[in-house]
């Protein structure tokens, strides 16, 4: 993502149980994350239109292909 493109994070954690996600409104990209061996989730993400733009590392140090599709 570059600093002219707004951005969106929607991050999908779960709270006793159920899953929450969070999405900020103001933009023109949104972004995501998976872990490599997701193969579900990574077939939904690019089947949405969700293009690979990297590898990022989470805190534990594991890596996440993340993903961004622009949005109007």
């Amino acid at each position: 993502m570059t600093e002219e493109v707004k951005s969106s994070i929607i991050n999908s954690y779960k709270i006793n149980g159920k899953e929450k996600t969070d999405v900020s409104a103001d933009n023109n990209s949104c972004a995501t994350d998976t872990h490599e061996d997701n193969k579900i989730t990574r077939h939904l993400i690019e089947k949405n239109g969700f293009a690979k733009c990297g590898i990022i590392y989470v805190a534990d140090g594991s890596p996440r292909i993340a993903y961004e599709k622009q949005i109007i």
